[in-house]
């Protein structure tokens, strides 16, 4: 959607969406009953009395399309959006997604557990071998480094990737349950949109 005089591209999209949502919501508005109409200065969709969206000649000159054309393809457009956002909230659609997150979630239990198992036997076993194959460096008779030092610090890069993986595991499961429920998918886009720019916002 491009931008018109007094109303910037995105906000007039904003518009729009909030438009199609209220249709979407409302139930008694099916979406076989939005129509085409034709204006002076633009071609508009419309739900009754209410325009969702006007095209003008400039959008459908931006496409390379006929305006009452370029009208038509939006009018499926939304159309299609409406009925997806009533499927999205049917019953079924939901029991569905709680079951799904339920499923998702016993597997993290499982998963969490597995790794916990994992990494403690994998500290034990290198704990192990550690102190079996050092007791201490030494130059003369100066001892440089304690054995119980660098097990200590070992040990905290052991737990430090254990974290990660959990850390890992938690991510994954919050952005699929997340994305099952259409009230919520923002917020996994949001949780997506802030691990992805974490690198680049690290302290260097």
């Amino acid at each position: 959607v491009r931008g018109v005089t007094g109303l910037p591209a995105a906000l007039r999209a904003q518009e729009i969406s909030a438009r199609i949502e209220r249709l979407a919501a409302d139930a008694s508005v099916a979406p076989e009953s939005l129509t085409v109409v034709e204006s002076p200065l633009s071609t508009d969709v419309q739900a009754g009395r209410l325009r969702v969206v006007a095209v003008t000649d400039a959008d459908a000159a931006v496409e390379g399309l006929r305006r009452e054309l370029l009208a038509s393809i939006f009018l499926q457009r939304i159309q299609g959006a409406i009925r997806a956002y009533r499927e999205a909230r049917t019953q079924d659609r939901l029991m569905n997604g709680l079951l799904q997150a339920l499923a998702a979630l016993a597997v993290l239990a499982v998963s969490v557990l597995i790794v916990r198992w994992v990494f403690r036997r994998v500290t034990a076993a290198i704990e192990r071998r550690f102190h079996e194959r050092v007791r201490a460096l030494a130059i003369g008779s100066f001892e440089f480094v304690r054995v119980d030092r660098l097990w200590s610090y070992l040990r905290r890069v052991l737990r430090a990737m254990r974290l990660v993986v959990m850390l890992a595991l938690a991510y994954l499961f919050l952005d699929f349950a997340l994305r099952l429920f259409p009230w919520t998918r923002g917020i996994a886009a949001q949780l997506a949109d802030a691990v992805e720019t974490a690198p680049t916002i690290a302290p260097h």
